[in-house]
């Protein structure tokens, strides 16, 4: 066997393995997505200024365990937009808005939210105090006042089995990514 024929050889060899590692990492990365994860795009301003119109978010769909604060990823089955809002209360709590001064208490307690944007000032059409009703979220937007959410009849309570996932990471633009608080 020649040089020639051996160089052919050990090329060939070597376009099979990386093509063997393409295919891998290909079929590793459609099981990834389609158990574990979603990538979720950003639509409109409802979560301004956390998350901005466009912004593309890299969504755990393996959580179950969903607590105050937590970004979330709803697909209700009467909407063909997904919805990205934060947990404010779960299951069997208390929330109370007073939008006169824009508080939000959960089970009677003022929460602290540095991450809106406005007080909540803008009401709907749920009366208020309102309790959540089991294997349910009230969610809202951080941008209140320009967020349809737990507040308006037509979203209302989400039921858990809505929720697609948590988001944790911020993924696009390039220069804000990272993890989500």
């Amino acid at each position: 066997m020649n040089n020639r024929s051996v160089k052919k050889i050990n090329t060939a060899k070597t376009l099979y393995s990386c093509l063997g590692v393409i295919i891998a990492a290909f079929v590793a990365a459609v099981l990834l997505f389609s158990f574990f994860f979603v990538i979720a795009e950003v639509n409109g301003s409802s979560m301004f200024p956390t998350l901005k119109d466009g912004e593309k978010l890299l969504v755990s769909k393996i959580s179950s365990d969903y607590q105050y604060g937590d970004i979330v990823v709803i697909s209700k089955p009467d909407s063909e937009t997904p919805l990205i809002k934060r947990i404010i209360a779960t299951e069997n709590q208390e929330v109370y808005i007073n939008f006169d001064t824009g508080e939000v208490f959960v089970d009677s307690v003022l929460l602290d939210e540095p991450y809106i944007f406005q007080p909540t000032n803008l009401s709907g059409d749920v009366k208020f105090p309102v309790t959540v009703p089991d294997n349910s979220v009230f969610v809202l937007g951080d941008n209140r006042n320009d967020s349809n959410d737990s507040r308006y009849i037509d979203i209302g309570m989400i039921d858990v089995r809505w929720i697609v996932g948590k988001a944790h990471l911020r993924i696009l633009p390039l220069n804000k990514f990272g993890i989500l608080n």
